[in-house]
């Protein structure tokens, strides 16, 4: 994939050539003013080539048109394979993981085995206990209960009540009894006893079924994690996870990985996972395009950052141009001049009431407006969702607002909750700043981090004005063959951090600036013991921020480069006429055989599918503002895609429409 070339655009002149009319209504309507948050409002106002002609194409119209492949540390691009039966060992040769020992057997001789390891102390209460489970029932000539020794160890306690309960629930109760309760009986179970049980089913911890399997194996032998490969399609990376921990009986902190992944797209990334075998993640029966796959062991762990960064390809739909000239010139300056390194809409959130707002307000100590921005109004909500907002807008009932909000509303909820949890304590009713404290502590920096990079993203816009890409007296640049160190990776996107000691060095002469070129020029997030430029940039933080009643020196140090040029960029058309025809295959897709999308000679509509690779954290839709100028945030291209979707239907033939 690195040595691929662009591929040329060979199809008919009226099938690339839009319209004037039409292209300039859709340039117009990427310009209006919307509801929605847009570019100029968080700062990115610049170009590197301001006159190159715009063009445009709707992003995102369908999960399937952005796929993000991880791209490890090795630089390696990271793709699902579909193989679940190779596993190679840390020298790379395949490895021999030990069968779970009881799994031939039935439950029953299964329960009687780690029973008999359980009340290996005692055999008396063992051998009784057979016999109550061989009896099948109560019985006046029989055995009524079984109570062991005392046993000490609260854990072995807990354990022999779990494993009763799995393999012979349905017959055999447990409880624990004696002066000292740290006895157990065993008694048949009544009907009063299996309802309870129905009752509590839920507030029980879930027994690890794959335990005995993990534990079997000789991890120092073979490595002590499981890396494999994740495929996930919209659904986020703690998600996913989440959902492969609760199927495979193992703890979500088993997982670690070198950076989420978006949400809204499809994504493929490695994945460790502390002593789980490759057979319990294997067998996982997951749905819904989640796989897992390319198991290897090895003995160290994925950490946050462990990645040079992302490939992308992504599908524009419906391409608008005046010319097709201006869409291959597009994509050649991209390839050959990059694009300014802006954080994207993404960051800021995509509602009309941006996170850097909220951000704003608690940096200035507004704690009740900050409260208010999270829980206000905002445009191009689900129903309910305004609804609840409502409810709090008219009432402040923070009982009926929390009633109200979804449960994945984190933000509101968590507010919600500490106001009802203080109820009773009116003097906290009040106490905003409590309450903006009980959010999660990763979104409350959420916060604070989307200023940052509304304050950095305003002093690229104003570098680029005034110097362009040129290296000037008073830039600061990276030392050569010193690389960024990301803390994080969000694809599209994350905390840019690097740690407070890395050095940067502050260009002092025109001879020292000739050493350098823009890929080298750095700008700093606003922070603490920070080294600012020298030049008219460094007092523009103070300006921007004074504004704000802020001071740049209150923050961390974080470091960015402000241009970026990607690596393998490459783009191809193809002509369409449904608007759901999915124009490029993901690795599932290929595993499972899928055809390869094809071009429809003379199509109603024009796809253009682009790949290129970005460093950690730069934002791919960034790349693409670049080369289309227009905007990208998430409203906008909802408004595209329901445009494009009625006008589609409007023109249909009657016979061709589905029935009402």
């Amino acid at each position: 994939m690195a040595n691929r070339r662009s591929v040329p655009i060979v199809v008919s002149k009226r099938a690339l050539v839009e319209s004037q009319e039409a292209a300039n209504k859709r340039l117009r309507l990427a310009n209006s003013p919307s509801a929605y948050l847009v570019e100029d409002q968080v700062g990115i106002t610049q170009f590197l080539d301001p006159d190159r002609p715009s063009w445009s194409g709707i992003i995102k119209q369908w999960t399937k048109d952005f796929y993000v492949f991880e791209v490890d540390k090795s630089g390696e691009i990271v793709r699902y394979t579909g193989q679940s039966a190779l596993v190679t060992g840390t020298d790379g040769e395949q490895v021999a993981v030990a069968e779970d020992p009881l799994q031939h057997l039935s439950p029953k001789e299964k329960g009687f085995v780690l029973l008999e390891e359980l009340l290996a102390d005692d055999k008396v209460a063992f051998r009784d206990l057979q016999g109550l489970v061989a009896q099948g029932g109560p019985n006046e000539d029989g055995i009524e209960m079984v109570i062991t020794k005392p046993i000490l160890e609260k854990e072995h306690r807990a354990n022999i009540h779990r494993t009763t309960l799995e393999y012979f629930g349905e017959l055999i109760h447990t409880e624990t009894t004696g002066d000292a309760k740290n006895q157990i009986m065993f008694r048949y179970a009544t009907d009063e006893d299996k309802t309870n049980r129905l009752n509590m089913n839920s507030k029980r911890p879930k027994r690890k079924a794959n335990r005995r399997l993990n534990n079997s194996i000789d991890w120092d032998s073979i490595g002590h994690y499981c890396q494999f490969t994740l495929l996930k399609e919209n659904k986020d990376t703690m998600d996913a996870l989440s959902l492969i921990s609760k199927l495979a009986e193992v703890e979500s902190k088993a997982f670690s990985f070198a950076g989420t992944k978006d949400r809204r797209a499809v994504t493929t990334q490695k994945v460790t996972a502390f002593h789980v075998s490759h057979k319990v993640l294997q067998n996982l029966e997951l749905r819904h395009g989640t796989a897992v796959g390319d198991f290897k062991y090895v003995n160290k762990k994925l950490e946050l950052g462990d990645l040079q960064g992302n490939h992308f390809v992504i599908t524009l739909r419906n391409v608008l141009a005046k010319s097709m000239d201006d869409v291959e010139r597009s994509f050649a300056a991209l390839r050959d001049d990059g694009f300014i390194n802006y954080y994207g809409m993404q960051r800021f959130g995509t509602r009309s009431v941006s996170t850097h707002h909220v951000g704003i307000q608690m940096m200035q100590g507004n704690w009740e407006e900050a409260v208010n921005m999270v829980l206000g109004v905002k445009n191009e909500e689900r129903q309910d969702i305004q609804q609840a907002r409502e409810i709090w807008l008219t009432t402040k009932d923070a009982f009926k607002a929390l009633a109200a909000f979804p449960p994945f509303c984190t933000a509101e909820r968590a507010i919600l909750k500490y106001f009802v949890s203080n109820a009773r304590k009116k003097e906290r009713l009040n106490d905003h700043c409590g309450a903006m404290k009980a959010i999660p502590v990763n979104m409350r920096q959420m916060y604070v981090h989307a200023y940052q990079s509304f304050v950095w993203n305003q002093a690229v816009s104003e570098r680029v004005r005034q110097f362009g890409n040129r290296v000037v007296v008073g830039d600061l640049v990276l030392p050569e063959n010193l690389q960024l160190n990301d803390s994080n990776d969000f694809s599209e996107g994350s905390v840019r951090a690097t740690s407070s000691k890395q050095p940067v060095v502050v260009v002092d002469s025109e001879e020292e600036a000739e050493k350098y070129t823009c890929w080298d020029i750095v700008l700093p997030m606003p922070g603490f013991d920070v080294t600012y430029p020298t030049n008219s940039i460094g007092q523009f933080y103070v300006d921007v921020m004074k504004k704000d009643g802020l001071d740049p020196k209150d923050m961390k140090k974080k470091d960015w480069k402000v241009f970026v040029k990607p690596k393998d960029v490459s783009w191809r058309a193809l002509r369409y006429n449904d608007l759901q025809s999915q124009l490029c295959l993901s690795d599932l897709d290929r595993v499972n055989n899928v055809p390869e999308p094809q071009n429809v000679e003379g199509g109603r509509y024009l796809g253009i599918v682009c790949e290129f690779t970005l460093p950690s954290s730069s934002y791919a839709t960034v790349a693409l503002r670049e080369i289309m100028k227009i905007g990208t945030s998430t409203g906008h291209h909802t408004a595209l895609a329901r445009e494009l979707e009625s006008a589609h239907v409007k023109s249909e033939p009657a016979e061709e429409r589905a029935p009402e």
